[in-house]
């Protein structure tokens, strides 16, 4: 197996000379640096690849050196740049989505940019965090296109692994985790579900080793899983088996404090513990084929026995390369001839100089192919691409990763590591969507886009042919909603051969039928391309229940209307306990005149479904002590209602204080019928009335009382405010006029106080008489009356 054989070349006596690179060229740094890193970065034009390397110089200011490739033979420099960044780390990626690589610096309290200009300069640009980032990576883990910003941090004394996602051109963290100080972090699509995880080496609080596999669940949701055999140390990935699957191997320090090589196989998305062995203290790691068999090769630069080491573990072989003076090696294709040269970074008492090492293999590792079938389809807000596996003479199908470009004739959504222009790679990476061959993006509006996919091989040469096509937006995709019970078989048929895609596990394969035992609910998807064509296209909404359904519901309803019940859709035997029984309808109609109980039973699989509905009718309360008023004209009553009513209404309006509340003065200048509607939460209604009777004639009490004591003392008439030809007189027992006025304001304000000529009169009953016209041409009238009488009591 091959393992076996790479580790008995590390650790055993095979040792083969570099006679396959010799070096092709070298160049002084126009000053001596403290090298952080070094990179093959196309910065222009061509289709070569050129050099940025970045560090400390002696004034401790960072800088950054452009070196450019030319013609494949030679390096030049082109700038020197003070960084104004307090290290030297960077990460290669297209900020501004121009197709240009760009420089993003994440140290300190910055996230600080350098945008290549195309010509070995740079634009500035930088966003400030509130604490100090010793590590970072970036990738794509929400699936929208947009590169997130994972780093390691320090905050008041405590390690953190926070995730920022990049909104509006600024960071929001969107995840934290403490207890881990990073050492290094990988991302790969490990279990091809169309999601990037992440892998970090570390140590945790007790300076014991730590190794993580976080499978990216979604909506920056990790489930952690800690492997065995933990590492801190460096970490790379590789297809050992060419099954599709990367899998990791690391070299550092395990639990007892020493440093050996370990590697964990990629069994369908975990990762399991397969070998290990010692003593390697790394300093870097790289995977890539040197050597054009389509095996992928360990590149291992760091000291085994207190000596420098520089491998190349291949298949069959060690290569032992020069360290005598280096600190930094990076392999890539110098001289586009498809092989792996490399770079090295040395450091000597006259300076810092680099080295460019050729592959003079006379093997050539070939260009892939790209695929020859894709499609893409717009729908649900987001966008599914598929393209046919590609094919590569030495790199096996299954280990070829591919690099995606999304957007429109003006805009970049998703941008890949190979130039539009010219097809070549932009650095020394594997495409972004792994080994994947198809992508799915989430949150674009349902749109028509463009896509280029190019294809990877393990020696990272780009196809010449890149697969591209247009994405057809389906905006009424037929949708069919399943009731799956967890752990149970579910089949989904199509109406052809069709490709299957799932939100939580990507690609699902092609045929006319998909079958699969749900854990959780998930969305799937069946694509026939044809064309322009929707038709066939369709939507599967899986609901797992996790056992047997039961639910118990109370309704509340209005007498006399009729209410919906139903189920969630894609249940089967339906039957309701209605009076006749409904079968067959996730969804029925009932009419409410009483309380009732209904049923309803149901199965999916191997799962029951028996909920019930306990409907009551729903009617607001509404009491009133007196339904009947009555009142003179201008004078004023209040109700007295009480209801437990959300909603109020009184009609008519008239004569009202407020017809929203239940307790308002009512003030009719006629006699009115007033009604009372009430209304509860759900749209509930009862209603009653009230009568006020409005005495249109004036009114004269029945009893006054003139002894002085200020109460009753005179008798007065109440309300007239106008009348002509009016008369009032008062009679005692004989007949006699003892008090009379023919002005009405005098008798509704002053009255009689009981005395005639100044004579007190006595206690007994008196009569009354009054004449007159109203406005409206009617008598006048007290108490509804000409006459009457009073009694007068001293």
């Amino acid at each position: 197996m091959r393992h076996a054989i790479i580790f008995s070349l590390l650790f055993g006596s095979v040792a083969l000379h570099a006679q396959q690179f010799k070096q092709l060229t070298k160049i002084k740094l126009s000053e001596k640096l403290e090298v952080s890193q070094a990179a093959w970065v196309s910065l222009n034009s061509d289709t070569l690849l050129d050099v940025v390397v970045t560090g400390k110089n002696q004034a401790g200011d960072v800088k950054i050196i452009t070196l450019e490739n030319e013609a494949g033979v030679n390096l030049f420099e082109r700038l020197s740049l003070n960084a104004g960044i307090s290290e030297g780390r960077f990460l290669l990626t297209d900020v501004n989505n121009d197709n240009q690589i760009d420089l993003l610096a994440a140290t300190g309290n910055k996230v600080k940019s350098f945008l290549s200009r195309g010509d070995f300069t740079f634009t500035t640009s930088e966003i400030n965090l509130p604490t100090q980032i010793l590590n970072a990576i970036t990738g794509d883990l929400n699936r929208d296109g947009v590169l997130e910003l994972i780093t390691f941090e320090i905050v008041l004394n405590e390690p953190h692994i926070r995730i920022y996602e990049r909104v509006a051109g600024q960071f929001k963290l969107r995840s934290d985790t403490t207890g881990i100080s990073v050492t290094d972090f990988k991302l790969f699509d490990l279990n091809q579900d169309n999601f990037t995880d992440i892998i970090v080496s570390g140590t945790n609080s007790d300076g014991q080793p730590v190794l993580q596999q976080w499978k990216n669940k979604g909506r920056f949701q990790f489930t952690k899983t800690s492997l065995e055999s933990p590492v801190n140390g460096k970490l790379s990935l590789l297809d050992f088996n060419a099954d599709g699957f990367f899998d990791l191997w690391a070299i550092g320090f395990n639990e007892s404090g020493n440093s050996i090589y370990v590697k964990w196989l990629n069994q369908a998305g975990e990762l399991k513990f397969d070998t290990e062995a010692g003593s390697i203290i790394p300093v870097q790691l790289f995977s890539g084929n040197s050597d054009a068999d389509g095996l992928t090769d360990q590149w291992i630069f760091g000291n085994l026995n207190n000596k420098k080491i520089n491998h190349i573990l291949t298949a069959t072989d060690t290569i032992k390369l020069d360290t005598a003076g280096v600190v930094f090696i990076q392999p890539g294709d110098f001289d586009r001839d498809g092989n792996l040269d490399f770079l090295q970074v040395l450091d000597s008492a006259d300076g810092t100089w680099l080295k460019v090492f050729r592959n003079t293999l006379e093997a050539k590792d070939t260009r892939p192919t790209g695929s020859s079938f894709s499609f893409a389809i717009s729908t649900f807000n987001r966008t599914f691409i598929y393209w046919a596996p590609a094919r590569d003479a030495s790199t096996a199908t299954a280990s070829l990763t591919y690099d995606v470009w999304l957007g429109t004739n003006s805009e970049t959504l998703i941008s890949p590591s190979f130039s539009r222009n010219h097809g070549r790679r932009t650095i020394v990476e594997h495409g972004n969507v792994y080994t994947n061959n198809h992508k799915i993006i989430e949150g674009l509006t349902d749109n028509r886009y463009y896509y280029l996919v190019q294809t990877v091989d393990n020696a990272f040469n780009g196809s010449y042919d890149v697969c591209t096509g247009g994405v057809l937006p389906c905006f009424d995709l037929t949708r069919e909603t399943v009731q799956a019970c967890k752990g149970n078989e579910v089949e989904l048929k199509s109406e052809g051969v069709a490709y299957w895609f799932s939100l939580s596990r990507g690609f699902l394969g092609v045929s006319d039928t998909y079958s699969y035992v749900p854990i959780e609910s998930d969305t799937v998807f069946s694509f026939i391309p044809q064309g322009t064509d929707c038709s066939k296209h369709k939507a599967w909404l899986i609901n797992v229940n996790d056992g047997n359904q039961s639910e118990n519901k109370t309704i509340y309803a209005c007498a006399g209307s009729t209410i919906k019940l139903g189920i969630a859709p894609g249940w089967n035997s339906i039957r309701w306990s209605t009076n006749p029984i409904i079968a067959d309808q996730d969804s029925i109609s009932v009419l409410i005149t009483q309380p009732q109980l209904i049923q309803v039973q149901a199965s999916a699989g191997g799962c029951q479904l028996n909920n019930s509905f306990d409907i009551k009718l729903s009617k607001p309360e509404l009491s009133m002590n007196t339904t009947q008023f009555n009142i003179q004209r201008g004078e004023s009553v209040q109700f007295n209602v009480s209801t437990n009513a959300e909603l109020i209404q009184w009609t008519p309006p008239t004569g009202l204080s407020d017809v929203t509340i239940p307790n308002p003065m009512a003030s009719p200048a006629q006699s009115t019928q007033y009604f009372i509607e009430v209304m509860d939460s759900i749209g509930c209604k009862n209603t009653g009335s009230i009568f006020v009777e409005v005495q249109q004639t004036g009114f004269i009490p029945d009893l006054f009382t003139p002894n002085s004591d200020g109460n009753n003392d005179v008798l007065i008439v109440y309300g007239l405010t106008q009348a002509s030809s009016f008369r009032f007189r008062i009679f005692n027992r004989e007949g006699a006029v003892v008090y009379q006025t023919d002005n009405l304001s005098e008798a509704i304000a002053s009255g009689w106080n009981g005395s005639t000529n100044g004579n007190a009169q006595p206690t007994g009953m008196y009569f009354w008489r009054v004449e007159g016209i109203l406005p409206n041409g009617e008598l006048v009238l007290l108490n509804g009356n000409k006459s009457g009488s009073v009694f007068l009591m001293r």
